[in-house]
């Protein structure tokens, strides 16, 4: 379980071309425990500068408890942000979140539930050779408080049954 107090903590996985694809998956159980504002960092492979790292692949955050903000680069909107509607679960529970991105269209399921996709962003069109942080931003501001006892990347999209079984399973688990 990762366990992050929101003051400039997270952690993050070695520079891999497997992150960066055209198809890709992230899968989460988060629980914030308190509201740290702005930007609550939940995935983000953006190079920083200076490091070596190639620049802008994608990021997904949640926005002050309200809503989520994500950016793919990509090439229809460049680094395009996308702010969804306003979020339907409550942070301070156990909530599983799966964001995908499958050659243009994104995908964000709340709980089981397909509950935002954009098919806007044309192919990936980033960079390949930055760390993945989880729960903050490349520089570890923007970090989460929040209890992260799943944090998964799949090379593939998952189907919807596939999202469904495991939110069952981590309901379970979790809440």
């Amino acid at each position: 379980m990762i366990l992050l107090d929101g003051s400039n903590d997270g952690i993050f996985a070695s520079k891999s071309s497997i992150f960066y694809t055209n198809n890709w998956t992230w899968e989460f159980v988060i629980k914030w425990t308190s509201n740290t504002g702005t930007y609550q960092g939940i995935v983000w492979g953006e190079g920083a500068t200076g490091s070596g790292d190639s620049g802008y692949q994608y990021l997904l955050a949640l926005y002050n408890h309200t809503y989520f903000h994500y950016r793919i680069s990509n090439t229809s909107s460049g680094w395009g942000n996308t702010n969804t509607a306003n979020i339907s679960f409550t942070p301070s529970n156990y909530t599983h979140i799966v964001w995908q991105f499958n050659n243009g269209t994104t995908y964000l399921y709340i709980n089981g539930s397909l509950w935002h996709y954009d098919t806007s962003r044309g192919a990936y069109n980033g960079g390949s050779d930055s760390k993945m942080w989880i729960g903050c931003r490349n520089d570890l501001a923007y970090s989460s408080a929040a209890s992260i006892p799943i944090a998964r990347h799949y090379q593939r999209q998952l189907s919807g049954a596939e999202i469904s079984a495991n939110y069952l399973s981590y309901r379970y688990r979790f809440n």
